[in-house]
């Protein structure tokens, strides 16, 4: 072990003021290594490799100051870096590090740099279970920077885990630093309890304040059944109806159905969300999400990107990104009905970290209801609420694992569920040689830079 690390430890053991006297040499040697580990420093030194079938052999070294880099001389290389740490069951682990990529073509290194976290089980061959840490990435005068933060629960029966910096297919340099591997207890669950209401779905459009009504009708029976939902979802899409004429429209944040969100949202202290036609300033129609927060305060708006040949020829305006917005139990993104069909939405939501996605739909099959949105929530691992008016379709809650957890079909009725946004639904066999989840997996393994060819 180098004098650095020697040098930690120590004054680690000080701070703490360790008793060794209650401590069998069993439980010393793991108390050691778990401060070893805080410092970002064990027993075991850093190993590299370089895929062997590669044609150009990736080359790394390990810096005085505790970072390791990975140089790829061509394209076709890669190379990691491991280090193996003990794992205490019931614990949790916060790994962090960073890093900066420059590649020869000057471009971004985007997610061909990640850190993979590969929890072991005794006596087995394989990774029980493979996490990649989610970046937050930035690239500027051709330098790309990474930092790394995330606290994972140790699998039950795990005791070791290695860290493993990867580069992959991208000539050029990435140095690894400022390591951190530390134990902590496992963080309490964030649940967020998703409610849906359904509103009588009328024939023919009548007007915004009547429309309201209806939608406050079934407000009232969710409110006086359901004790302190997270986030409402009240109506499916655009509260006028989609058979209102075009003109019918209004402000976002500041409109009838903003009003009346925003009235619910401060008297019982949660999130309300639903759809609305909306009219800007400067005269433009959008078919549109608003979402309000817990004070009854305008937070944002989605503006529905798929438009319908109709909404087209309408003069309907499409929007132009995939915003998410950062609540109190966490990070919400909206989708609207005709976005369904198109995979790519849902998946740019996830890729901004959206943990829960909420989807008001005029109308659709309920073949599609069954297989589509389950399927969307398998490609991302996201949690959906979809609150849709036509009848007799079901307005439905589904979970990370494409499970239904609620649904409601009868009119001025509801649905609710308890979800834990920080759970990751893993399968077997998905990509390593362990249980993988979907949400990290398919983020951390995509190949954006061929999707555009």
């Amino acid at each position: 072990m180098m004098s650095l690390c020697a040098s930690f430890a120590i004054v680690k053991v000080g701070m703490i003021g360790l008793d060794t006297r209650s401590y069998t040499m069993k439980n010393l040697m793991f108390a050691a290594t778990a401060l070893l580990t805080a410092f970002g420093v064990s027993a075991e030194e850093w190993q590299f490799f370089s895929a062997k079938a590669a044609p150009a052999a990736a080359t790394g070294e390990a810096g005085s100051d505790g970072s390791v880099d990975i140089r790829l001389p061509s394209n076709y290389a890669v190379g990691w870096w491991i280090r193996k740490f003990p794992c205490e069951r019931g614990k949790a682990m916060r790994f962090r590090a960073e890093a900066e990529t420059v590649l020869t073509s000057g471009e971004c290194a985007g997610n061909d740099v990640s850190f993979c976290v590969n929890w072991l089980a005794p006596r087995s061959r394989y990774e029980f279970q493979t996490d990649y840490l989610n970046p937050v990435e930035n690239f500027c005068g051709g330098k790309t920077t990474y930092r790394f933060d995330e606290t994972i629960c140790v699998p039950s029966n795990c005791t070791e885990v290695t860290i493993q910096p990867v580069m992959r297919w991208r000539a050029g340099r990435t140095v690894f630093k400022n390591f951190s591997v530390e134990t902590v207890a496992i963080p309490p669950p964030r649940i967020a309890r998703v409610a849906i209401t359904n509103p009588r779905r009328g024939r023919k459009f009548i007007s915004i304040e009547s429309r309201l009504q209806q939608v406050e009708a079934a407000l009232t029976n969710l409110f006086a059944n359901v004790a302190h939902p997270d986030i409402v979802l009240a109506c499916s899409e655009v509260f006028a109806e989609s058979l209102a004429p075009c003109t019918v429209a209004e402000p976002a944040d500041s409109g009838p159905t903003f009003q009346l969100l925003s009235r619910y949202a401060a008297r019982y202290n949660c999130w309300m969300a639903g759809g609305l036609r909306e009219v800007t300033k400067d005269g433009l129609t959008y078919n549109s999400a608003v979402l309000v927060d817990r004070k009854g305060r305008f937070v944002g708006t989605y503006r529905k990107t798929h438009l319908t040949y109709g909404e087209i020829l309408d003069g309907t305006m499409p929007g132009d990104s995939y915003p998410v917005f950062e609540t109190d139990f966490g990070k919400v993104g909206f989708l609207i009905c005709w976005d369904n069909f198109f995979p790519e939405a849902i998946r740019q939501l996830h890729l901004n970290g959206a943990e829960l996605v909420l989807y008001p739909i005029a109308a659709t099959s309920q073949d599609r209801i069954d297989k589509v949105f389950a399927t969307r929530s398998y490609d991302t691992g996201l949690p959906i609420a979809v609150a849709i008016r036509q009848g007799p379709r079901p307005s439905r809650i589904i979970g990370h694992d494409t499970s239904t957890l609620a649904e409601v079909t009868e009119e001025n009725g509801f649905c609710y569920a308890d979800i834990d946004l920080s759970h990751r639904d893993r399968v077997k066999w998905l990509s390593v040689n362990g249980m993988g989840a979907a949400y990290q997996l398919y983020r951390a393994e995509r190949r954006p830079s061929t999707y555009t060819k």
